[in-house]
């Protein structure tokens, strides 16, 4: 494994996804007064896929005076947490695909001192469900990640109020580095190595094995996608096979089961697969080949599908407009109207 690697935020430069709402980029005396780090901490075992992984958030008040800031614990726009994952199996391009924070709602909210010197930030909230952030992030595709932290508390972001003006105003962001291992932990290998044996063992129930499925399935991560995938070829048909096949449309979904895109387009073509799943992968293609080939990876990569297999893709939709399952016809109809008006659109 790769040494771990952190890094000051000099020369990278983030890239806002949505914009910058209207003087919030404005430099506001004393900015400088404010810096934000984050640190990976408990990595000497290695970092792993759906092994959390614990940082620590400091924030750096170079002055000698407190600092009046708005209250990261009220309001979610003050610290936010973003990922980017590169050389990940299978990926499409060398670089790491776009990291910001974008547009953000403003809050209003209550003001916290912050004391000369370094003040590590126990918890948060996130703007990812505003839900509250003890300091973690959980890799769910192996490669190299850098997450990356912003501080920002906008000119005027209290509006009228009764609270004192804060005395730091601005944006501030920072980011580590860490190698996620292609390989499974001990633990993780152990637990799948006991699912599979069970899945396949002959004496197994269906009660049992539908289990095992959506236990492994509700983990989400690669190696989850990769087992199901695993099932899904080994499985015989029936009620557990066509299981699998629905927590794989799910994965794919959600992003890690992004290298399983051919079998998918063979279960979505087969009229074998169950109505609903060949309604859901037409959805679910049609959002690929609507975005041009280019699809999130669980929030964490930027992936690009290559063009031979949109290009089958697309072929696939146009043949199934013709299915001779008419509720499958229509919503291959309705994939590719849409896709001629993201066209006419877009000139």
């Amino acid at each position: 494994m790769k040494p771990l690697r952190v890094f000051a935020l000099t020369s990278f430069a983030l890239v806002c996804l949505a914009g910058a709402m209207a003087g919030e980029d404005k430099k506001d005396e004393g900015q400088n007064s404010l810096k934000v780090s984050i640190e990976a901490v408990d990595v000497q075992g290695g970092v792993y896929v759906g092994k959390p992984l614990h940082l620590k958030v400091i924030l750096h008040n170079t002055t000698d005076k407190p600092l009046l800031i708005q209250d990261w614990q009220k309001c979610p726009h003050v610290i936010t947490l973003q990922m980017a994952t590169k050389d990940y199996p299978g990926q499409s391009g060398g670089s790491w695909g776009p990291i910001g924070f974008g547009r953000t709602l403003v809050w209003r909210g209550g003001l916290r001192s912050l004391p000369p010197g370094e003040t590590v930030v126990e918890r948060f909230i996130t703007l990812a469900g505003n839900t509250v952030v003890e300091r973690s992030i959980t890799p769910m595709i192996p490669g190299d990640v850098r997450i990356a932290v912003q501080v920002w508390c906008p000119a005027n972001a209290l509006g009228e109020t009764k609270e004192e003006k804060a005395s730091w105003q601005g944006k501030t962001r920072g980011y580590t580095e860490v190698l996620v291992s292609s390989e499974m932990s001990s633990e993780m290998a152990a637990r799948f190595e006991m699912w599979k044996k069970k899945l396949n063992d002959p004496e197994a129930t269906e009660e049992e094995q539908l289990k095992i499925l959506a236990d492994v399935a509700a983990e989400k991560h690669y190696f989850a996608a990769h087992f199901i995938r695993d099932a899904c070829g080994t499985l015989p048909p029936g009620p557990v096979r066509e299981a699998a096949i629905k927590h794989l449309v799910d994965l794919a979904k959600f992003g890690t089961a992004y290298e399983s895109f051919p079998f998918l387009l063979e279960v979505m073509g087969d009229e074998k697969t169950p109505q609903e799943t060949r309604e859901d992968l037409l959805d679910w293609v049609g959002d690929v080949l609507k975005n041009h080939g280019h699809k999130y990876l669980a929030g964490q990569a930027w992936h690009h599908y290559p063009d031979p297999l949109l290009k089958q893709a697309k072929g696939l939709v146009g043949r199934l407009a013709r299915d001779r399952n008419p509720y499958v016809a229509v919503k291959a109809r309705e994939v590719l109207k849409a896709l001629e008006e993201e066209k006419k659109q877009s000139k």
